[in-house]
């Protein structure tokens, strides 16, 4: 029988989504695909992670001495209101 009831665990993945951040670059306004490699417009297509996990994109970039140039935004902060308003 597993701990917990399902509803404690919708809870703590509601707790965590919070933190998420998605990378974006702040000239062009696009966002690191999901892949981690490239970009996209399309924010349903678009990384989404936490920071730790963006920091370790970067240091890897960084060591393959490719440019990183995305900047966490919080999850909240890039909706598709936010890109309804840039087409």
């Amino acid at each position: 029988m597993p701990f917990g009831s399902p509803h404690s665990t919708r809870a703590r993945d509601a707790h965590l989504a919070h933190n998420m951040i998605r990378l974006r670059d702040p000239d062009t306004g696009d966002f690191l695909h999901l892949s981690g490699q490239g970009s996209t417009k399309d924010i349903g297509q678009s990384w989404l992670g936490y920071k730790h996990q963006a920091d370790t994109l970067r240091s890897r970039a960084c060591l393959a001495g490719t440019p990183f140039p995305y900047k966490p935004i919080h999850r909240d902060l890039a909706d598709d209101r936010d890109q309804n308003k840039a087409a």
